[in-house]
């Protein structure tokens, strides 16, 4: 395994992240979630606004004008309000007409010609916009080396996940997204009664779809997710779809030509099949076509001004229980963070990072190595010989922000196709320096720990310390590389963990945390945990510094540690909120991640001086 540093960036290349399995079941989540105390932290705030609205200075690069000059369009309101909905109209006409607009600017659609994948490809092609069916490039699976074509089931939705379709207990949810789409709809100047027919259809329509998905947790096979095929065999098994016309225009000519031996993988063959029944088939094409242009639409309606701002916070307010929209500052800061990800990020290096960080964290992760390699020979369910292979496996313009929200979206969308027969860089990064966050990817067998999270409270430069992979080889490729024996009993194992999970309810809507869905993640945090306390006392062995007591507070340095991976799990969620992530998480909520991980921690027990649980209470062990 490798680990990485990002600790410069002169490219503003961005990656689409597109999550190409549910298994994390794996030794790599456990060395991920040792290095930072934590997996997958809410992207933090740490890019001065400061930094991205000064003036450019004649010695910096190009790609510094472009990011001030994106974030000065996102701050630029006057300008956005003058122009009103005028952007999204031009966009809906290109793209043919919102049918719901009747007459009206933005509308006149016309049935003649109609053809779905037409209005598909031009949303994924040009504007990185992919609804109803995914596609899109990755690195396969099974031979990490290589990039190859992906289709899928719809990723996201206009409500967060399909229990808000499908469960009469979200009525009030879904009717507040009813609400939201006829008064977008109606504000463009759409007939009220034919908007409320055709919003109506939409929503019923949308929820056929959610219907036909399948629920996150039952996609947690990577094998079952591998689904390899032709072009021609995909043609030849969906035949409702014409997939050559599809991809000829989604891929730029620089890719094509496309032939018929074209790998392709199938990620859910069941809902492809169906989806192209209910879309081209069962469903009227008005709306399917009120569906594609709504969903863009609302993707939209952040970059135009106040009023319609306003009717998607009263949606949200619902749906989160937010009661007002963030900063603009804060929301311009993200989003162009979001987008030009390196560039920000080499703005950050250059005025926050120090070498020490750096230096002190390979330092640690050397350390935290030679925990796992000890965890890994303790443990008593994997045998011997699987135990050996897995120790190898450690230009904008500056006053129109619509127009460069469309400018990115279609750079990317070309950028992520064009990958399809390039050479797979292994050093490249998914995720840029300026961001509160760390990752392990699969496919490179590394994690990755950006300059933004060597900072208070997850680290301290003075200091090293910071508060599904068993089926991917060494080299992050699909493969069984565990024996049999082991699968099976680390699968025992991993039952306790799922009902440890399920048993615990949060306060805030007496709700159930979801086991299976959360597993990898808390196998990551119980694993992370004690190899994090493994490697604190293995550094403190061999010459490194014991932390100093806190004045005040009868706490050894050993109580010290884990009380500072609790602190880091502090949080506070509205109801709604916590519904949400219980319903589409794959990690559990940080109260459940302290109690799950420290309840079944033999380290914590003995320095805390617990008593023994009780045995409906039995700590599970898995690394």
């Amino acid at each position: 395994m490798t680990s990485t540093m990002p600790d410069s960036a002169s490219s503003s290349k961005s990656k689409i992240m597109i999550e190409t399995g549910m298994e994390h079941r794996g030794m790599e989540r456990v060395l991920l979630v040792t290095a930072v105390c934590l997996t997958f932290v809410v992207i933090g705030f740490i890019i001065s606004t400061d930094t991205l609205s000064q003036a450019v200075k004649p010695d910096e690069p190009n790609s510094f004008r472009k990011a001030r000059n994106f974030y000065k369009s996102c701050m630029d309101e006057e300008t956005i309000e003058a122009k009103d909905a005028s952007p999204l109209i031009d966009l809906m006409e290109y793209l043919g007409g919102w049918p719901v607009l009747g007459t009206s600017p933005g509308g006149k659609w016309s049935s003649n010609g109609y053809k779905f994948e037409t209005l598909w490809a031009k949303l994924t092609g040009e504007l990185s916009e992919p609804y109803i069916i995914s596609t899109f490039v990755n690195i396969d699976d099974k031979n990490s080396s290589r990039y190859i074509l992906m289709i899928d089931q719809q990723i996201s939705f206009g409500m967060p996940s399909r229990e808000y379709y499908l469960d009469i207990k979200y009525a009030k949810v879904k009717e507040a997204y009813l609400k939201y789409m006829t008064t977008i709809a109606t504000m463009l100047k759409g007939d009220p009664l034919t908007v409320k027919q055709d919003m109506a259809d939409l929503l019923e329509f949308e929820t056929k779809l959610a219907n036909l998905t399948t629920p996150n947790d039952e996609r947690r096979d990577s094998e079952a997710l591998y689904n390899l095929m032709t072009l021609k065999e995909l043609s030849a098994n969906v035949p409702l779809i014409d997939w050559r016309y599809y991809f000829d225009t989604v891929i730029s000519d620089k890719v094509k030509p496309i032939t018929d031996s074209e790998p392709i993988v199938n990620r859910n063959p069941r809902f492809i099949r169906e989806v192209s029944q209910l879309a081209v088939v069962d469903t009227p094409p008005r709306v399917v076509v009120n569906y594609f242009i709504w969903r863009l639409t609302m993707n939209f309606i952040s970059k135009l001004g106040e009023r319609f701002r306003y009717a998607n916070q009263q949606y949200l307010k619902v749906l989160y229980g937010r009661s007002s929209e963030e900063p603009r500052f804060r929301f311009c800061a993200e989003s162009i963070n979001n987008k030009l990800m390196f560039v920000v990020g080499r703005m950050y290096i250059d005025k926050k990072f120090t070498a020490d960080s750096k230096a002190n964290t390979l330092e640690m992760t050397h350390y935290l190595k030679n925990a796992f390699i000890k965890m890994l020979k303790d443990n008593d369910w994997m045998d011997e010989e699987t135990k050996i292979v897995a120790e190898q496996k450690i230009d904008f313009g500056d006053s129109d922000f619509f127009a460069n929200e469309i400018e990115y979206g279609n750079w990317t969308a070309r950028a992520h196709f064009e990958q399809l027969f390039q050479k797979v860089v292994e050093a490249e990064w998914l995720m840029g320096p300026a961001v509160v966050n760390a990752y392990y990817t699969r496919s490179h067998n590394e994690i990755v720990f950006p300059a933004g999270i060597l900072q208070t409270p997850f680290y301290n430069h003075k200091s090293p310390w910071w508060g599904c992979g068993r089926k991917y080889d060494k080299n992050g490729n699909l493969v069984q590389w565990w024996s049999d024996e082991s699968i099976e009993n680390f699968i025992k194992q991993t039952e306790c963990i799922i009902d440890q999970y399920n048993s615990y309810v949060m306060p805030e809507n007496d709700m159930n945390l979801n086991g299976v869905q959360t597993q990898g993640e808390n196998i990551a945090d119980n694993g992370g945990l004690k190899e994090a306390y493994i490697a604190y006392r293995s550094f403190v062995d061999n010459g490194g510094k014991e932390e100093p007591l806190l004045p005040g507070l009868n706490f050894t340095q050993d109580q010290l540690f884990f009380i500072n991976y609790g602190q880091v799990w502090c949080s506070l969620y509205r109801p709604a909120a916590v519904t949400i992530q219980i319903l589409n998480g794959v990690h559990s909520l940080g109260r459940y991640r302290v109690i799950g991980s420290t309840h079944n921690n033999e380290d914590f027990s003995r320095v805390f001086s617990c008593p023994k649980p009780k045995p409906s209470k039995k700590k599970c062990r898995i690394w």
